[in-house]
């Protein structure tokens, strides 16, 4: 156990490079890997043998280093994160206190949110995102839900709230589009949603006015699509998806999503 302790200590000198010149490419990807490493294979005994704080540090460390970081290499750290988010959740049901953990799961929930701001130079004619930006959201989403299984509502709360920042700013649509994303990847389940009426409310409204990109129109849609899944007998959902088909665009990417909105409407009413 010392020598695991001695190990981490020297490892978290490294910090101090990370605001260096040197702090890029080959190095930074060698610093990052090596953290993912140590995480991967002694976070756990970390945790068990009361030696959390430590842990903590080496995930407050590997966070910097994921900001300043290419998305591929970010990449390579999201099954460190996973296998770790996991033991925390095992811990928290033993009966560890999991604030201890909130600190560190915002400033990963802030750091993905940021990674998966889309480099609109990467954008084709048909407004797809690059193959490498949506395998990274694949990986990104299996993280996020398993920071959800932690702090679930405040998770959600906190990414609302970001949108709502957002939105009265004025903010570029690419940090609007990373936000829906976010709210998306872990608004999948029904209870979800149905608990967020204020979520709700904010996605109709935006709606309303879209944030003036294609991409952005299609994250919107795909909310309500989801809200249309599970919406039940609501009138007030029903008539939001409603409004939201008449003013919809017709252009081709919207029409999916359009279409399964209508599909759902159209069942709920049968129900009803």
């Amino acid at each position: 156990m010392e020598v695991l302790e001695d190990l981490t200590t020297r490892i978290l000198r490294l910090r101090s490079t990370v605001n260096a010149k040197y702090f890029c490419g080959d190095y930074s990807h060698s610093v990052t890997i090596c953290l993912v490493d140590l995480i991967e294979n002694y976070g756990v005994i970390l945790m068990r043998v009361g030696k959390s704080h430590l842990l903590l540090s080496l995930l407050e460390f590997l966070l910097l280093c994921m900001s300043k970081s290419d998305r591929e290499t970010s990449e390579q750290c999201f099954p460190a994160w996973v296998g770790v988010l996991q033991v925390m959740n095992a811990a928290v049901e033993e009966g560890v206190d999991g604030l201890q953990f909130s600190p560190i799961l915002y400033q990963l929930a802030c750091t993905i949110r940021d990674s998966c701001i889309v480099d609109s130079r990467l954008l084709d004619g048909s407004f797809e995102l690059d193959v490498e930006l949506v395998d990274f959201r694949v990986h990104a989403k299996e993280c996020l839900l398993e920071v959800y299984s932690l702090i679930e509502q405040d998770l959600l709360r906190y990414y609302v709230n970001l949108l709502d920042k957002d939105i009265k700013n004025g903010n570029d649509w690419k940090e609007i589009e990373a936000d829906l994303f976010c709210i998306l990847a872990i608004s999948d389940t029904a209870a979800c949603m149905r608990s967020s009426d204020n979520l709700i409310g904010m996605t109709f409204a935006l709606s309303d006015n879209f944030p003036n990109h294609i991409i952005v129109h299609k994250l919107v849609l795909n909310m309500i699509r989801d809200y249309s899944e599970v919406m039940g007998r609501r009138p007030k959902l029903i008539s939001g998806c409603l409004n939201t088909l008449r003013r919809c665009s017709k252009e081709q990417p919207l029409l999916h999503p359009a279409g399964i909105i209508q599909g759902n409407i159209l069942q709920c009413k049968i129900i009803a």
